[in-house]
């Protein structure tokens, strides 16, 4: 009974996988017009063979009208077969048993089927895989062998566009992310919300703040943190945005001209909530200004108006230091929770009118770091770090398996997006 199951399974399975090749080698024939004529072609000249013919006699005739339809049928098997044959690519097999081998299999010992092969430059490549049952964790969770089972690096893991497909960014066995890199300003973009972090399998690491407008940078003394978050200024400043940097440590890893004019520089509480209240005030203006002007975000009022407004970003270096209520007495509090409230203001309603909020920290709990602020940032950039802190920033541990205790300027991401952070003297 367990060999019919088996051979029932297998049966299953093949005709599946016939079923996708035969539907992506028809996608591949009517999105590229040569090979749609070439079909068109076939077909002419398949029908044009069957019916060319002409029997001289009666017996012949109805031997003609019998044969007609299987040849018919056989001109599409013929084509069949070739659209399926097509629609192979290369190493399909060898992939698949590799993977096999990597332990990537569904309850039935069965492999992920290769659907198609993309290329991109720099020999990445991504691979869509049919699951076969096969749960995007377990691909996660076997990285490492999935890696070496292929001879490659896994860049990403993603959804593909079918429910049942899955997406592995690769790039080549040999790339790796390297040590140290410089800042220089080349790496400069031109697009104003879009600032480069740093080097990753993939290349360039960016985030536009445009999509996604408030970050966390967070990471254990040493691990970087303030230099990632300089090289962040450093753009901005370099495109004429507006600056706000609030920093309760007295400014001493920053340069001097930051702190006396080419930032708005805060180091004391009373002074920081002065400031928080003034960008408040602005971002009532531009909620006003955008509503005359029927634009929904930054990007389109721009686009329209002559006039530019430019980011706006707050830089928040340890946030504790502003945050934490321990020990102090009610005056203080009061302005801590007017702090909090402000800042909770921009995260909620700040990507629209261009106000983005750039969090350091190195306890991001909930007493540090308040859910409101937290949920509406939607990257979190960790560094070297224990598993506390992993977890609170990423949902789970991986920066502290991952980015080992000697490193400086690693960061993970809380898309799995592991890069060597720019150096920024």
């Amino acid at each position: 009974m367990y060999v019919n199951d088996k051979k029932n399974f297998n049966c299953e399975r093949n005709i599946a996988v016939l079923k996708k090749r035969l539907k992506l080698g028809m996608k591949k024939i009517f999105e590229n017009p040569h090979l749609l004529i070439a079909s068109a072609i076939y077909w002419l000249v398949a029908v044009y063979c069957v019916f060319q013919y002409e029997p001289s006699n009666v017996i012949q005739r109805v031997g003609w009208l019998f044969g007609m339809p299987l040849s018919l049928l056989a001109a599409l098997v013929v084509f069949v077969a070739g659209v399926i044959f097509s629609a192979i690519p290369k190493n399909a097999l060898t992939i698949s048993h590799n993977l096999q081998r990597a332990g990537l299999c569904n309850s039935a010992a069965e492999p992920p089927v290769l659907l198609s092969t993309s290329s991109h430059e720099n020999g990445r490549k991504t691979l869509t895989l049919w699951n076969c049952g096969i749960g995007k964790a377990q691909y996660t969770d076997t990285i490492d062998r999935i890696e070496s089972a292929l001879n490659c690096r896994v860049i990403e893991i993603s959804d593909g566009l079918e429910r049942d497909t899955i997406c592995l960014h690769l790039a080549p066995g040999n790339t790796n992310i390297p040590d140290r890199v410089d800042w220089n300003d080349q790496y400069l973009s031109e697009d104003e919300s879009v600032f480069c972090l740093g080097i990753s399998l993939e290349g360039i690491y960016r985030v536009c703040l445009n999509s996604t407008p408030h970050l966390i940078v967070a990471g254990s003394t040493g691990s970087g943190k303030t230099v990632l978050i300089k090289t962040i200024v450093h753009q901005a400043l370099k495109r004429n945005s507006e600056v706000y940097l609030i920093d309760m440590k007295g400014g001493v890893d920053y340069p001097l001209c930051w702190k006396n004019g080419d930032c708005s520089y805060d180091d004391d509480p009373l002074a920081a909530l002065s400031t928080l209240s003034h960008i408040i005030e602005e971002l009532e203006q531009r909620k006003t200004l955008f509503s005359m002007a029927s634009c929904a975000n930054i990007a389109e009022y721009n686009s329209r108006n002559s006039a530019t407004l430019h980011h706006i970003l707050v830089v928040l270096d340890e946030i504790a230091e502003l945050t934490d209520t321990t020990g102090l007495d009610k005056e203080h509090k009061e302005i801590v929770y007017r702090t909090i409230a402000h800042l909770s203001t921009i995260a909620r309603m700040g990507r629209a009118y261009g106000i983005h909020l750039i969090v350091g920290t190195q306890r991001p709990d909930a007493n540090i770091l308040p859910g409101q602020i937290k949920n509406n940032c939607d990257i979190r950039i960790c560094g070297r770090a224990d598993n506390t802190l992993s977890m609170i920033i990423l949902d789970n541990t991986d920066a502290a398996n991952r980015i080992s205790k000697g490193s400086h300027g690693r960061f993970l991401t809380n898309d799995g997006t592991e890069f060597q952070g720019f150096w920024l003297a």
